[in-house]
């Protein structure tokens, strides 16, 4: 039985290789963070005009909070942070191919994200913010990926060493 069969991955075309349970917790462990890092953000960020009985003056803190350099950089940084563990602990949790697990992570998250899209978030990001963001998302599954490689190796090195 070949490792792929074993690992109960798909064998032909573009998903050739991938564990789909270790997808799906990667992108769990990414949105879940992001949520949590999210809201933390806004705690922390947040003004007291956001919590305001007057809706008009709340929406005007939370566009204000959308547009803010320390809001947008803090969850450009963040997110990538939250897509890297995710990308992480699924391609560790595969056990093989973990570059292209952390990609393919990276690729199903921004599919949710574009799912949610809708329902919006803080305010309106302007366009280069998305921008950024998509451009870095891949990057980001890749380095998850990398990671999850190089603690497997040094994981299985120490094994050896034990030995």
């Amino acid at each position: 039985m070949s490792q792929d069969t074993a690992a109960g991955t798909s064998r032909q075309g573009p998903f050739a290789g991938l564990v789909p349970k270790a997808i799906v917790l990667g992108v769990i462990v990414d949105h879940i963070a992001t949520i949590i890092f999210g809201i933390a953000l806004v705690t922390v960020l947040s003004s007291e005009d956001m919590f305001s009985s007057d809706e008009k003056v709340s929406e005007a803190a939370m566009s204000a909070l959308g547009q803010s350099p320390d809001y947008l950089l803090s969850t450009l940084v963040g997110g990538l942070i939250c897509t890297i563990l995710g990308s992480f602990i699924g391609a560790r949790s595969a056990a093989v191919n973990h570059l292209r697990h952390g990609v393919w992570i990276a690729v199903a998250s921004s599919a949710l994200i574009l799912v949610f899209l809708p329902f919006g978030g803080v305010g309106s990001q302007p366009f280069w913010f998305d921008a950024v963001g998509g451009v870095l998302l891949l990057p980001a599954g890749l380095f998850g990926g990398a990671l999850a490689q190089w603690t497997e190796m040094l994981h299985k090195e120490a094994e050896s060493n034990d030995i």
